[in-house]
C-alpha cells in the first residue's frame, strides 16, 4: 500500500463525515486502518495509521505501520466461532477500546460492541461484499496488538482471528525526542502519550483502501 498523507486521511473524513481528534493539551491521538483491495492474501499489506495535531506549530503528524485488518488464512480455514470467521466492518468505533493485557503485553483492548461479518465458507477469500454473510454487532476480542516482538512474522497465520494487528517492523522512531527501533513500541508510546492527557479509550477508524481511490 502506498504511503499516506494526511490530506488522504481528511478527504475521507470530509467524505463520510467521521469524527478527528485535535487540540488540548499533548498529543490527541487518532487511529485509523486501511484494508486493501486484496481480498486473498495472508501477509501484512493493509496499513494502521496515527495521526495527531502538533498544538505548537499547528502542523498534522502522520506514521504509517504494515499490519493486518483482516484474519489470517489459518483461521479463514479453521473459524474459531462456528459462525465463521470475523472480519471487522469498515466504520468508526468510538470509544471501543482501551490500554489493557493480550496475551501478557500491553495493547488495545476491545471493551464495546463492534460490527464483525462471518465469513464461513472457509476458503482463502475475506468474504465481505457477499450479501449473505452474516453481520454480528458484540465484543469478540477484536483487540489491536502486534505479531512478532522482534518484527519477523511474514505471513499472518494465526497472528490474527479478527484482530488488528502491526507486523512490528524494526525501523527507527524518534518522537518527542524518544528513539524507538521497532513499529509497536512507537504505538504504545504514542497511545500512552494520549491517554496520559485524555483517557484509556480509544477511538478506531477502519476504511477500505478503495475510498482512498475514489475521487
Amino acid at each position: 500500500m502506498r504511503e499516506l498523507t494526511i490530506k488522504d486521511i481528511l478527504k475521507i473524513v470530509r467524505k463520510k463525515g467521521y469524527k478527528v481528534f485535535y487540540g488540548g493539551r499533548g498529543i490527541n491521538l487518532n487511529i485509523w486502518g486501511i484494508r486493501s483491495k486484496d481480498r486473498s492474501s495472508n501477509t501484512f499489506n493493509d496499513s494502521i495509521c496515527l495521526f495527531w495535531k502538533n498544538t505548537d506549530t499547528d502542523e498534522w503528524k502522520l506514521i504509517q505501520f504494515d499490519a493486518t485488518t483482516d484474519p489470517g488464512l489459518y483461521w479463514r480455514n479453521n473459524p474459531m466461532n462456528q459462525l465463521g470467521t470475523a472480519i471487522l466492518k469498515p466504520g468508526q468505533y468510538e470509544g471501543c477500546w482501551k490500554i489493557g493485557k493480550h496475551k501478557g503485553y500491553e495493547a488495545l483492548i476491545q471493551d464495546k460492541p463492534v460490527i464483525v461479518y462471518r465469513d464461513n465458507n472457509r476458503d482463502n477469500i475475506l468474504d465481505t461484499a457477499n450479501p449473505n454473510v452474516d453481520v454480528q454487532a458484540g465484543v469478540y476480542g477484536i483487540n489491536i496488538h502486534r505479531a512478532n516482538s522482534n518484527g519477523m512474522s511474514v505471513q499472518v497465520d494465526k497472528w490474527s482471528a479478527g484482530c488488528q494487528v502491526l507486523q512490528n517492523r524494526k525501523r527507527s522512531h524518534t518522537i518527542l525526542g524518544v528513539k524507538f527501533q521497532y513499529d509497536w513500541d512507537c504505538f504504545m508510546f504514542l497511545v500512552k502519550s494520549s491517554a496520559a492527557f485524555y483517557n484509556e479509550y480509544f477511538t478506531y477508524t477502519l476504511i477500505d483502501e478503495v475510498d482512498l481511490l475514489d475521487g
